[in-house]
Parts: C-alpha cells; sequence; structure tokens
C-alpha cells in the first residue's frame, strides 16, 4: 500500500512538476549527498541479487528509490506550502488517533491490540514534534498532549524516551532564540544545571522510581530482566547474521529469513537491522548520507529556517526510536517518509548565504 502512493506521488509529481521533481533540489545542491545514495542503491541492488529472495528484495530495493525520489522532489514546493501540508497531516492524524484511542476497549493489551503498541508510539512522535509547526500555543500544546497520553495508553517506552529527546532539541533552539543577553542565558544555565544537580542529590530515590515506573525497568516480563523484552537476545542474533554476511547483508527486507528469537524475525534495532540487510558497505553509504544530510538540517535550524529545528526534533526522535524498533530506513509507514523528507530538504541561496556567513565553521562540502 505504502510502495503504492509512493509511485502515485512518483506519477503525479513527473506530469507536474516534470524534471524538476525527477532532479530534486537536494540533489542538485548535494553532489555529495547524491552519490552517497547513488552508490547505497547500487550495494542494495548487489544485496538483493544475492538474497535468498530476489524478486521480493529487488522489489523492495525499487520502492527505496522511489522514496527517495519522491521525498527529494516535494520540495519543488516551496517551504511554508509543504509546511503547511504537514499542519494539515499532522491534525488529521491527531485527530484520527485520538477517536480511535478513545472507542478502543481496554483489552488489557496496551491500547486495545488494534495495531503494534510501538507504532502508535512511532506515529504519537511524530505528532509530537510537527505539531511544532502550528503558531497557536494552546492548539500545539493540545495536540503534544494528546500525543504524550496516547504513547503512555499504549506503553511504548522508546516512543517516550524519544519525545524526551525531541524535547530537549526544542528546548535548545527556543532557549538559544531567546531575546536575552548571553550573560543572562549563561546564569539561566548554571541555574538549570544546579537546580538539576540538587534535584538528583535530594530526591534520587524518587526520581529512580519514577523512571523505573515510566520506563518498566523492574517488570519481570518487559524490564531488564527479560533482556528489555528480549531484544538483546534479538541484537545478538542480529549481529550473528553480520558477521556471516559482513559486506552486502542477507538482501532488502530479508532479515525474517535469518533471525528468530522467540517467534520475532528482525532485530528489533534500525540499525542492526539495516546492517544485517544491506551489509557494511550498504550501511555505511546510508549511515554517511544521514549524517551529512542531518548535519544540513541542523545547520539550516540555526539559520532558523522555517521548520528546520522541527526536522531536527524528529530525527533525533527516530533516531533514538531505531535504537529499540525495527526501524531506520523504512518505507512501509508514513513517519519515515516524513523524515527523510525532512533529511533531504534543500537549502535556499538565502540561507546557505547565511550559513556561511555565519561565526561558526561548516565545511562547504556539506553544499557543494
Amino acid at each position: 500500500m505504502q510502495i503504492g502512493a509512493l509511485t502515485t506521488l512518483l506519477a503525479i509529481g513527473v506530469l507536474t512538476g516534470e524534471k524538476r521533481f525527477i532532479e530534486g533540489r537536494f540533489y542538485q545542491e548535494s553532489k555529495v549527498g547524491g552519490l552517497l545514495l547513488i552508490l547505497f542503491v547500487c550495494s542494495a541492488t548487489v544485496s538483493s541479487i544475492s538474497s535468498e529472495n530476489q524478486l521480493s528484495s529487488l522489489a523492495y530495493v525499487v520502492g527505496i528509490a522511489i522514496c527517495l525520489l519522491v521525498c527529494s522532489g516535494v520540495w519543488i514546493l516551496s517551504p511554508s506550502e509543504l509546511l503547511n501540508d504537514l499542519k494539515i497531516y499532522v491534525i488529521a492524524t491527531a485527530i484520527s488517533a485520538l477517536v480511535i484511542w478513545r472507542l478502543t476497549p481496554d483489552l488489557g493489551r496496551r491500547f486495545g491490540g488494534v495495531v503494534h503498541p510501538n507504532y502508535w508510539g512511532l506515529v504519537c512522535l511524530s505528532i509530537f514534534c510537527l505539531a511544532a509547526l502550528i503558531k497557536n500555543l494552546l492548539f500545539r500544546s493540545a495536540i503534544q498532549l494528546v500525543s504524550i497520553a496516547i504513547i503512555f495508553a499504549s506503553q511504548s517506552r522508546s516512543a517516550l524516551l524519544s519525545v524526551l529527546a525531541a524535547s530537549c532539541v526544542f528546548g535548545y533552539f527556543c532557549f538559544r532564540s531567546a531575546r536575552i543577553s548571553k550573560d543572562i542565558k549563561l546564569l539561566l544555565m548554571v541555574g538549570i544545571v544546579t537546580g538539576t544537580m540538587v534535584a538528583f542529590a535530594t530526591a534520587k530515590e524518587q526520581i529512580y522510581d519514577e523512571f523505573a515506573s515510566a520506563f518498566r525497568i523492574n517488570d519481570p516480563y518487559r524490564g531488564v530482566g527479560s533482556g528489555f523484552s528480549g531484544r538483546t537476545a534479538l541484537w545478538r542474533a542480529g549481529m550473528d547474521v553480520l558477521a556471516a554476511h559482513p559486506w552486502f547483508g542477507v538482501g532488502a527486507h530479508m532479515e525474517s529469513n535469518f533471525i528468530s528469537v522467540g517467534g520475532i524475525t528482525q532485530a528489533h534495532n534500525g540499525y542492526i537491522n539495516t546492517l544485517v540487510q544491506f551489509g557494511t558497505i550498504g550501511s555505511g553509504l546510508f549511515f554517511g548520507f544521514f549524517i551529512l544530510s542531518f548535519w544540513r538540517l541542523l545547520c539550516l535550524a540555526r539559520t532558523s529556517a522555517p521548520g528546520a529545528s522541527v526536522g531536527v526534533a524528529l530525527v533525533i526522535g527516530y533516531a533514538v526510536e531505531a535504537i529499540f524498533e525495527p526501524k531506520l530506513l523504512n518505507i512501509g509507514n508514513p513517519v519515515s517518509i516524513v523524515v527523510l523528507m525532512f533529511l533531504l530538504r534543500p537549502v535556499g541561496k538565502t540561507e546557505l548565504g547565511k550559513i556561511n556567513g555565519a561565526p561558526y565553521p561548516y565545511p562547504v562540502l556539506l553544499f557543494r
């Protein structure tokens, strides 16, 4: 279904945007980023050809290539137009999630078992981050509170940790953009650090108890004693598969043929899953693109480019969640695609001028 939607978007983009959609502004601006992705797709193709199910694996690689074209091509729209579309997406998604949550009977299976609880967590992470695009403070806060409530209802610990990471990013950019002197900012920072240290020193047991309760640390079925629901065993299984197929991996979307621990057929870690599928060569190319593109996005955020700080928060939250969930490069859900959209965000001439003229160094290699 997702590949069908991406293919439809590609067809519409080609018909309406002609060459501009296919070429993509990101690939025109960042020759290095474009080259890394081309080499990654080539490496993934080699992995698929040597896989156990060549046709299925190659089809998934084609889906990845289409996704990369679409996520770059959509930026033929202006940033303001695309960000407005994302506002519509987050409002519609938040309302849908809220309605399903309230209408779902409590069956004792973490949100009624409508879909996998961690999928709810992933969707709510995107709701929490993208809600920051909405200017109305009350409306934005209400949507974010709904997302957090659903995360608690689904007991998605990875999503909760990701939301905390994203909140730190928002706090940083809010603090950085505050119109107060640097001396006052320094004093505030010292006060925050000191207050945090005092709080931990005086109430560390209570803080630990709250943390352990929120993340089910002592739960016999999901806590440390269980290897966090068997994740540590799955990580070891994934690394064993990588050791047996180190260079090109087992092929895109083929990890389920090699990993099986307690009925679970993936490593429950986006980074290990990527390594298992594409090997060190393909994964290294994709990780290189991911880091380079994130750095570009961070540069944009520091120039207060529209929506860039939201993208940074979403990418960091998504990267944290990928430590515990089987997703990093995943074309099977809309959140992963929105993350790729932000990573493939182009840099306008005005924004590039601000970055190059900034008092902090950024390698020109990131933009040429």
